[in-house]
């Protein structure tokens, strides 16, 4: 039987991000994965944002984080020998309406720099209508598809994936501080949970409250112009390739299947089209649940009754941005029992 550190239950952009971290610090480990259904990291954009929302509420921690993840995506382009996994951007907010505006430059403006590099938005009617103002700011942008199709080639090729489901309903066989997986032929002092949205998550898991909401995104193709930036507006917009950006995103809370829909595509190509000139065609289309908490904070950390198991989920839509330091948490909680804060503590659902 193959005695391991930990086995990784997933392999998104939370397992994903938390085997390199294991690697990092010197842990062998298993990524058990096998690809059922479209998950939420593939469907992601990849952005990472310091200022959000209706009403312009800057990221927590942004610079830690920051400084966190693009060190570590960096570290990750050159051991696989990626090029632009990762990279800076300038970042587009519009606003929608002279009220919006209005509220940004009564509670956001005069913060804006002791925070981050921000600059009023310049009009270009060739590419947006119904121009209202707004700014623009640094931020980052992860290709997270790219991110975890190299990175499974990698684990693969180095005999750290195994592709299997394995039954979360299962009991866990725990002997002399082990888990055990006699069928998978595996023995590790950890397992840890990156599954995203499960409808039967493990027993011991089960107070974990989940408040999942479907997300359709669309790829299209420009035929008239090159979109050099991410555009906030509602909506946003990423560009992917010279002619092609992405489109997002819906919320639906009662559909939780990850099949395109005609009324997601619809209501996403309405949106655009209150601002956005250039002609479009629709390339692609893409569904997936994003494994959104009760409290809309990510769930990191070692069960407080079962010492082998551990979680890192929920990370959300600021998920390539935390992940990073997130999954140092975890790891640094494994190795030296240094507390995860308790706002994004597994053990908060065991208080």
């Amino acid at each position: 039987m193959q005695q391991v550190d930990a086995i990784i239950v997933g392999q998104g952009l939370a397992g994903t991000t938390l085997a390199w971290t294991l690697l990092d610090a010197g842990l062998d480990f298993v990524v058990l994965d096998r690809k059922t259904r479209t998950s939420a990291s593939e469907v992601a954009a990849g952005l990472m944002t310091p200022i959000t929302g209706r009403r312009f509420a800057f990221q927590p921690d942004w610079d830690v984080d920051w400084e966190v993840a693009s060190t570590f995506y960096r570290s990750i382009e050159q051991r696989i020998n990626a090029e632009r996994l990762f990279h800076n951007v300038r970042m587009t907010r519009l606003f929608r309406s002279d009220e919006e505006a209005g509220v940004f430059h009564s509670k956001a403006e005069g913060r804006l720099d002791e925070s981050i590099d921000c600059k009023p938005a310049a009009h270009d009617p060739t590419l947006i209508r119904d121009f209202y103002g707004g700014f623009e700011m640094s931020g980052g942008k992860l290709n997270v598809s790219e991110y975890l199709t190299l990175s499974r080639d990698w684990l693969q090729n180095s005999g750290r994936l195994v592709s299997a489901d394995l039954d979360l309903q299962a009991p866990l066989t725990i002997q002399q501080g082990r888990v055990e997986f006699p069928e998978f032929e595996l023995s590790s002092r950890w397992i840890i949970y990156c599954t995203g949205f499960v409808s039967s998550p493990a027993e011991f898991l089960s107070s974990i409250q989940f408040n999942p909401a479907k997300g359709e995104v669309l790829d299209l193709e420009l035929t008239s112009h090159n979109l050099p930036e991410v555009i906030h507006r509602g909506i946003w917009i990423a560009s992917q390739r010279e002619d092609s950006i992405r489109v997002g995103a819906t919320y639906k809370w009662s559909d939780l299947s990850d099949v395109p829909t005609r009324e997601g595509r619809q209501w996403l190509l309405d949106r655009l089209s209150e601002f956005f000139v250039p002609e479009t065609r629709v390339v692609g289309h893409m569904a997936a649940v994003r494994p959104t908490m009760h409290d809309f904070q990510p769930v990191v950390g070692i069960h407080p009754h079962l010492p082998n198991v551990g979680v890192l989920n929920g990370l959300g839509s600021k998920g390539s941005l935390t992940a990073p330091r997130l999954a140092q948490a975890l790891v640094a909680q494994m190795l030296h029992q240094t507390p995860v804060p308790g706002k994004v503590s597994l053990s908060r659902w065991y208080n």
